[in-house]
């Protein structure tokens, strides 16, 4: 068959065969009459074929107001229908016929009532429409990737590697036994030769032996007959010392029983006076923290500001975190003002969050095509649930078949009664829904005669679908099947139906994850395509990766998690949107591990400006039980007294979790534009946000906490790429004091002065370098292996630098 290229070699076009079906006959919904007797048509088991079942018409629902979408009621009967207890899930969209011509499509039924045969009909006359309106979708010119293909080169690379493997092994083999025979060879030649050499010398040695046996007899006998004598000797000797040796014991074991009584009443006097001395100690240490407790908040607060000792070296809110470390207790997060990004994110959440109302119609009507997820766990059906409220998704098994929905039938056809999908995610992981084909026009093809997601204009995969059977019961039932290869594209979802084409490929973005389990050693990748529709991509996309980590590790998510994500797009430098950020959650991990490549690709595809290009998503997961968290204990810097520009190393003291304290070097470079006088630091971990400085800023009416609208898509995403990661320890200059009027007109005073002073400096040639003018970020950043939980604070004394003669 005949391939068709679109846009340059870009949208695939898939032929079809050689079948092609016409527009039939239809008849106006004004010509719709009560008592009128018809048929439909659907598919219910395995054999494929297409069954019918009888309709009576009973009348029009909602005909009278332009507003609603009218519905002709009809009851069902039949055969089939007694097989099926009614009308069930999978049958919306089967074409329903009087006198021949075309009515609409069985649709939906009332919900809350036993399974009825009374089912509502979309008219044709509205489902026509869809077949009309714009479509703007499938328009970026993207290189796509076909799974069945990267498949079959990925098996025969694999079969290929195995059989180069399998060749080198038998030539081992067959090397390793020619080697092993030639040394037997040799081994034989050897031991023949050494037999022959050995009979001469056996027998000349045979005489020789014999005459040394007869004079070695004699001499063992005359040494027998010495040893009998000094034995009887020595057994005389040996009774007369025992005797004695008895006598001597008996006075020693006297001695020994008395100075064990009295060692053992000198042992219990000492351990009484010993439990004394602990229990008095015991008493001292909890009088001396209880007076601890007693001190005032503001004392606390006072000695947060001056953490730093005489060394400079840790603060207060460190040793509580060095306390709770050693305790093995979670060093308490957003300590000393601050908070962690997840916390302030459900709080942000939490604000713009409102009650939706429950629409009533919702609990009348309930349609006929199942939203069916295959792939996922409960846990990331679960997820998918809460991102998408709005629908309502159930797991399906993905029963036996020679295609799947990672696969394209580049000749496949449809025709009116049989079955059809529309996927949202197809590969390893499928979403979407199975309905009915109502109409086939050519490559246009109308059916469920409602929506599937009712977002208007869209760029969903259509598939085929296979239907095994059919399980009813008194409120619900559904037809069993999956979906199969990828057919089309559906292009409109609306509410009167989906339609699509035959043969166009939809824009997608290819997303593979590899998960690695690193407890157990297993590492397992996964494929899936989804439609690209930008409201529900960053969605799909965190969906699949957050499942993905689940049905690895196949436990709860307590533990720690690397990410690695590259994003490749038309945005970001050199197409490249790349981040790796560490995580640990004691309750389930993957939700924070997701947030950033949500946010990323929410950025992405909100672009205000245009729609942007996403070409893929690989993401690499490493996940563990165990907890990789640590708390600083101190941060010493190698020098108090600084200049601005200068370099400062601080040796900091780290306690991980159940392990033994680690230093790590900490380098942060005092910005030039410092002030002399002292410089407050606060050094904490990446994950956590200052809300003094938040606060400050809100107070200050600082419009920086809004979101800048002249703000650029890309810029945005640099400066996510900027933030700290959980792992580092970040060094940047603590919130300051709000100040009075007073205090205000003095710091502006001591500012201004000191402001000329360095104008005047500045009038004074000074030779620079290339690092000189190269500018100081105000916060640093130094990565670790552990996720940095709590904060500390110290000062450093700036001076101003003297100028060189």
């Amino acid at each position: 068959m005949k391939k068709k290229a679109l846009a340059g070699g870009i949208a695939l076009s898939l032929s079809l065969g050689s079948l092609c079906w016409a527009m039939p006959e239809i008849m106006p919904l004004t010509q719709v009459m009560p008592g009128m007797t018809g048929t439909g048509y659907t598919i219910i088991d395995q054999s494929g074929e297409i069954r019918s079942f009888d309709v009576s018409v009973v009348g029009v629902n909602g005909s009278s107001s332009k507003l609603a979408s009218p519905r002709i009621l009809v009851d069902l009967s039949g055969e089939m229908i007694s097989t099926t207890g009614g009308i069930v899930s999978g049958m919306s969209g089967s074409p329903i016929y009087v006198d021949g011509k075309l009515i609409g499509a069985a649709s939906a039924t009332f919900n809350n009532v036993y399974l009825d045969k009374r089912v509502m009909v979309t008219p044709i006359e509205y489902m026509l429409k869809l077949w009309d309106l714009p479509d703007n979708k499938n328009k970026s010119e993207l290189p796509q990737v076909d799974l069945k293909k990267l498949r079959e080169e990925a098996a025969k690379k694999a079969e290929e590697e195995k059989k180069a493997e399998e060749d080198k092994k038998a030539e081992t083999e067959e090397k390793s036994g020619a080697d092993k025979k030639a040394e037997a060879d040799k081994k034989g030649e050897a031991e023949v030769k050494a037999e022959t050499d050995k009979k001469p010398e056996t027998a000349q040695k045979s005489e020789i032996d014999k005459k040394a046996e007869t004079e070695v007899k004699a001499e063992t006998d005359k040494k027998a007959e010495t040893d009998k004598k000094v034995k009887a000797d020595k057994k005389s000797e040996a009774e007369t010392k025992a005797d004695t040796d008895k006598k001597d014991e008996m006075e020693v074991k006297s001695g020994a029983d008395k100075k064990s009584e009295t060692d053992k009443k000198s042992e219990t006097d000492k351990k009484s006076e010993t439990d004394k001395k602990t229990e008095s100690d015991k008493k001292a240490d909890a009088d001396k923290k209880a007076e601890t407790d007693k001190k005032p908040e503001e004392n606390r607060e006072k000695g947060g500001q001056e953490a730093t000792n005489k060394d400079n070296t840790h603060s207060e809110a460190a040793q509580e975190g060095a306390s709770q470390a050693n305790a093995g207790q979670e060093p308490a997060v957003g300590h000393r003002g601050y908070i962690t990004k997840e916390e302030l994110e459900a709080q942000k959440q939490g604000q713009e969050s409102a009650p939706t109302a429950k629409k009533e119609d919702d609990d009348q009507i309930q349609e006929k095509a199942w939203k069916l997820v295959n792939g996922f766990t409960t846990k990331g059906v679960d997820f998918l649930s809460d991102k998408l409220p709005g629908m309502k998704l159930r797991e399906v098994a993905n029963w036996n078949s020679n295609a799947s929905p990672a696969t394209i039938d580049y000749n496949a056809s449809l025709e009116p009664g049989g079955a059809v999908g529309v996927a949202e995610i197809v590969g390893d992981y499928y979403m979407g829904a199975m309905g009915t084909v109502t109409a086939v026009d050519g490559k246009k093809v109308l059916a469920f005669g409602h929506g599937h997601t009712n977002r208007g204009n869209v760029n969903y995969f259509m598939t085929g679908a296979d239907v095994f059977s059919t399980a009813h019961g008194p409120l619900d039932g559904m037809k069993i099947g999956h979906m199969t290869s990828i057919i089309g594209r559906v292009n409109q979802d609306r509410i009167d139906g989906v339609a699509g084409i035959l043969g166009e490929y939809p824009q997608n973005v290819p997303v593979i994850l590899t998960v690695n389990d690193i407890d157990l050693a297993n590492s397992q990748t996964y494929h899936s395509l989804i439609a690209y529709d930008e409201e529900v991509v960053p969605i799909l996309t965190t969906a699949l990766v957050y499942d993905s980590m689940y049905k690895t590790i196949d436990r709860e998510m307590a533990g720690t998690a690397r990410v690695h994500f590259v994003v490749r797009t038309d945005m970001g430098e050199e197409g490249r949107i790349e981040r790796t950020n560490m995580f640990y959650s004691g309750n389930d991990v993957g939700k924070q591990a997701v947030g950033e490549l949500n946010e990323i690709m929410n950025t992405i595809c909100n672009n205000k400006d245009r729609e942007a290009d996403i070409y893929d998503v690989k993401v690499d997961v490493f996940i563990g039980d165990q907890r990789m968290t640590a708390a600083i204990l101190s941060a010493t810097p190698d020098k108090t007294e600084v200049c601005p520009g200068d370099k400062v190393i601080f040796k900091t003291s780290l306690k991980p979790y159940r392990q033994d304290k680690v230093t790590v070097e900490v380098p942060y470079t005092v910005p030039k534009t410092q002030l002399p006088g002292t410089l407050n630091l606060d050094l904490h971990g990446g994950g956590l946000v200052n809300v003094a400085k938040l606060l400050l800023a809100q107070q200050e009416g600082d419009e920086s906490l809004e979101e800048d609208q002249s703000i650029k898509t890309e810029a945005k995403i640099k400066d996510m790429l900027k933030t700290p990661h959980n792992n580092d320890i970040v060094v940047e200059p603590a919130a300051a004091p709000i100040l009075t009027d007073e205090q205000q007109r003095a710091a502006i005073k001591e500012a201004i002065k000191k402001s000329k002073m360095l104008t005047e400096g500045s009038k004074k040639p000074k030779k620079t370098t290339a690092e000189d003018n190269k500018p100081v970020e105000a916060v640093q950043c130094t990565a670790t292996d552990y996720v940095i939980e709590n904060v500390i604070h110290t000062t450093l004394k700036v001076v101003e630098k003297q100028d060189e003669d």
